[in-house]
C-alpha cells in the first residue's frame, strides 16, 4: 500500500483523534442534557438533533477505541471477530 506513519505522526494523530472524541462526545452530551432539561426544546426538531447527537456518540465510542489503538500498537489488521463485533455495533445503532 503506501508509505507508514512514523513514530512522531502515529503520537500526533493519535493525540488529534483523543482530543476530537473528547469534544465530540462532550458536545453532543451537553446538548442532549440541554434539550432535556430546557421544556422549551420539547419541539420535534430537537427530539431529532437529540437523537443524532445520541447516535454520535454511539458512533463515535464504537469506531475511535479501535483507531487509536491501531496507531498505539502500529497493528493495522484486525480480526474477523472484531470486524464482526465492530460492524454489528455500527449496525444495530
Amino acid at each position: 500500500m503506501g508509505k507508514g506513519l512514523n513514530q512522531k505522526s502515529c503520537l500526533v494523530l493519535q493525540k488529534d483523534c483523543k482530543v476530537i472524541c473528547i469534544v465530540t462526545v462532550a458536545g453532543n452530551i451537553l446538548f442532549i442534557a440541554l434539550v432535556v432539561a430546557d421544556q422549551h426544546l420539547h419541539i420535534p426538531m430537537y427530539f431529532f438533533l437529540g437523537n443524532l447527537s445520541c447516535l454520535e456518540t454511539c458512533y463515535s465510542s464504537t469506531i475511535l477505541p479501535r483507531l487509536l489503538a491501531s496507531l498505539l500498537t502500529e497493528d493495522r489488521t484486525i480480526s474477523v471477530s472484531d470486524c464482526l463485533i465492530q460492524f454489528d455495533i455500527f449496525g444495530s445503532l
